[in-house]
């Protein structure tokens, strides 16, 4: 894309691979609120829908239609960009080395969040980037492994199906702390548990992840 001022223009390229492909086929991460979950009626909401409301006609010379299609795991939705049954996914935090790993190009970001540490109100864990913390993961959402990657490389990880089940393990000790949105903190599913947040200091980036050979989109 190219714009001047405020007027935006899609690139020759990209109207000829839209002309071919139709519709921008995008996967994204199911119950990963605020940023994008599918509603009981099945359509998209959150933070992704309103931005591609906002793309669909940011452009001057095409209208950019989209189809999205929710999946459990990003993994899931990996799985699917790699055969082919959508274009991209989202919401996508990885290193440059972990997408050269998995034969993707990654966007530049468009949303970000600072991410919190849920813990025991006993706990005597600090946080610095040489804490060794024991951090539980929703393991749906691989995003969390490449921040703790990144941000806190000493500290281990135990892999649970759910955020209540990153819950119970930091409650039954079995964890020093879950990994969180700022965006999250407030939400009232944490009310019934005595954990208090801590922030990091550091925020994730979240992007878009396309093939390698999809240079046009």
């Amino acid at each position: 894309m190219r714009s001047s001022g405020t007027n935006a223009f899609i690139s020759n390229d990209g109207v000829d691979r839209l002309n071919q492909h139709g519709a921008i086929r995008i996967g994204y991460l199911d119950n990963c609120s605020p940023f994008c979950t599918a509603s009981g009626s099945g359509d998209l909401t959150g933070v992704l829908n309103d931005y591609l409301t906002l793309a669909a006609k940011c452009t001057k010379n095409v209208t950019l239609d989209f189809d999205t299609r929710a999946y459990p795991t990003l993994s899931d939705a990996f799985t699917a960009l790699n055969a082919g049954e959508i274009d991209c996914v989202f919401p996508v935090c990885l290193s440059p080395f972990d997408a050269e790993q998995m034969n993707v190009m990654v966007t530049s970001p468009f949303v970000q969040t600072e991410m919190y540490l849920l813990m025991r109100k006993d706990s005597q864990s600090t946080i610095s980037a040489d804490s060794n913390m024991v951090v539980a993961i929703n393991e749906t959402n691989s995003n969390e492994i490449t921040f703790l990657k990144d941000h806190f490389p000493n500290s281990r990880i135990v892999k649970c199906t759910s955020v209540e089940a990153c819950v119970n393990a930091v409650e039954s000790s079995d964890a020093d702390c879950l990994i969180i949105s700022n965006y999250q903190v407030t939400q009232p599913q944490f009310d019934n548990y005595d954990l208090y947040p801590l922030t990091t200091g550091e925020t994730m980036d979240f992007a878009f992840a396309v093939r390698k050979s999809d240079h046009a989109l």
